[in-house]
């Protein structure tokens, strides 16, 4: 995967442009009221849900955006529709989010024409803006050794990888148990 030098150019003038406008592009905190996983299971009409997470995913359809975004439990649809939102969030939506940024989200939970449960944002809040692109979307890493350099990168990019390392650190958490259970003693030795 190579980086064009002028996408990582346009998100640090963003980042320039975000602190320039009196906007902190790395704010201390955002309560989170629920995890995305949590989120898709709650009753239409909930207000005041906040959700945060990576922008994995960004369409805009004339006055409404979708965002998909994703946590460690999993990823839901966001739409922040012009009118309904403040002014102030639709305007940092449209100018200065990218895929990969980490956003919070706060609105009321609805379910689209197509069935899908999506909160309804209000209000969007910037936590923190990624100098650097995703993975392509369609095709992740293809690269064998750029997967296993830059692991962080396929764990946002593949479900498939996030299923595979969940798996295993449930497995050895499990093992952990059972031993510690049987009075074995762990012990760390150099390698």
């Amino acid at each position: 995967m190579s980086i064009k030098p002028d996408e990582k150019d346009v998100r640090i003038k963003r980042l320039k442009e975000l602190k320039a406008a009196g906007i902190d592009p790395y704010p201390a905190s955002f309560k989170l009221s629920h995890k995305l996983s949590e989120a898709i299971n709650l009753k239409v009409g909930k207000t005041g849900v906040s959700l945060g997470g990576r922008v994995v995913g960004k369409r805009s359809m004339g006055k409404i955006t979708f965002l998909h975004l994703q946590d460690g439990s999993g990823r839901m649809q966001v739409a922040v529709r012009v009118g309904e939102a403040d002014a102030k969030s639709v305007s940092l939506l449209k100018k200065y989010i990218d895929l990969g940024d980490f956003i919070g989200v706060t609105g009321k939970i609805f379910k689209t024409k197509r069935g899908e449960i999506t909160l309804d944002s209000k209000k969007v809040t910037l936590l923190s803006k990624a100098l650097r692109p995703l993975p392509e979307k369609f095709h992740g890493l293809k690269d064998q050794e750029l997967r296993y350099r830059k692991r962080y990168l396929d764990l946002v990019s593949s479900e498939e990888t996030r299923e595979l390392f969940r798996r295993r650190s449930l497995f050895i958490k499990n093992l952990r148990a059972a031993m510690d259970e049987s009075d074995f003693l762990e012990v760390e030795t150099p390698i």
